[in-house]
């Protein structure tokens, strides 16, 4: 009877070291979320307004400069207006991402808690969404990269188009 008792204990105590561990990584893991979407509101408050101000800007001065500038500025500023229009198409998509994984952690974890699913379930669950929000913070840290340059490439075009006009 010892035996038995002894054994459930350290069966307990082992699945809810396994569960703590979990918790502790889904929690890992909405943190990461939680800051991916403080970063891209951020990148939106900041570097998107002032790559589009300074795309609007670039673009309707292309017109009073000579031909044989206006191609090398013309040529920069669809790469930004793609990267622009890319963010655009992207950003909701990663929103959404963003809010249904949250929404699977939290879903997880009480499953996890409440012992609804294996340890092993739980683990392949939890490796496949950690794999989605590796994917948003990539595509966050793209998206913060490209538009940063696009906004310094912006600046400097600005400058060299005021100094032509």
């Amino acid at each position: 009877m010892l035996i038995v008792l002894s054994l459930a204990i350290a069966f307990t105590s082992c699945r809810d070291r396994a569960n703590c561990i979990s918790c502790t990584k889904i929690d890992q893991v909405q943190k990461q979320l939680a800051q991916d979407s403080v970063s891209l509101a951020r990148l939106e408050r900041r570097e998107l307004l002032d790559v589009e101000k300074g795309f609007h800007y670039c673009d309707s001065m292309l017109q009073f400069l000579s031909p044989d500038i206006v191609a090398d500025h013309f040529e920069a500023l669809n790469i930004t207006q793609g990267y622009l229009q890319q963010y655009q198409e992207v950003a909701p998509l990663i929103k959404e991402k963003m809010s249904f994984s949250q929404k699977q952690l939290n879903s997880l974890k009480n499953d996890i808690l409440s012992h609804y699913i294996s340890d092993s379930l739980g683990a392949t669950y939890l490796e496949t969404e950690a794999m989605i929000a590796d994917t948003i913070h990539q595509q966050v840290l793209y998206f913060k990269d490209r538009l940063g340059a696009q906004k310094k490439d912006i600046a400097t075009r600005k400058q060299s188009i005021n100094k032509i006009k």
